[in-house]
């Protein structure tokens, strides 16, 4: 299984309904398009998009929406550290997961490794991309790539966006 863990694009500080309520921001939007593009122009196509409910992930998975064959589903086992339940969920060839931190970079850690410590150095920024590859249970999987939004955004540039944006 290809799978790509995808830690939601940059949000609004805040929101009056919470942090579950939290949206992206315009400049997020932004960047998160380019990354949709590069991830198009790379040939990813995705099975499933599974992302967690709270409203910044929900909108990042929605924007990978083109990507896949059915629309996101939201479970939130994503709003949650990772679990059992979560990966025993995933099926086809290529998936996107779409959540946040820690629990994002703590999944990642799990997959490439058995050891509790090995991984938790990694941590996913905002809009990045981990691409896995293998089965996904605990040290079954191989990382593929680590790309933070910054080097994504980088590798196929929309054409009708300038590049001096950071």
């Amino acid at each position: 299984m290809d799978l790509y863990l995808i830690r939601h694009a940059p949000a609004l500080p805040d929101s009056p309904t919470g942090d579950r309520g939290r949206a992206l921001s315009p400049r997020g939007r932004r960047r998160f398009e380019d990354v949709c593009h590069a991830l198009r122009q790379l040939g990813v196509r995705l099975d499933q998009i599974w992302t967690s409910p709270w409203l910044r992930a929900a909108q990042t998975a929605q924007m990978l929406a083109p990507l896949a064959a059915q629309a996101p589903r939201e479970t939130d086992l994503l709003a949650a550290p990772p679990s059992r339940a979560l990966l025993e969920r995933l099926s086809g060839e290529s998936v996107a997961l779409v959540g946040h931190e820690p629990w994002m970079s703590e999944l990642l850690g799990q997959l490439i490794s058995d050891g509790d410590r090995w991984a938790e150095g990694v941590r996913l920024g905002k809009g990045s991309v981990a691409h896995l590859v293998g089965e996904p249970v605990r040290a079954g999987m191989v990382l593929r790539s680590l790309l933070p939004m910054r080097t994504v955004r980088g590798l196929c540039p929309a054409p009708d966006r300038t590049r001096n944006e950071t």
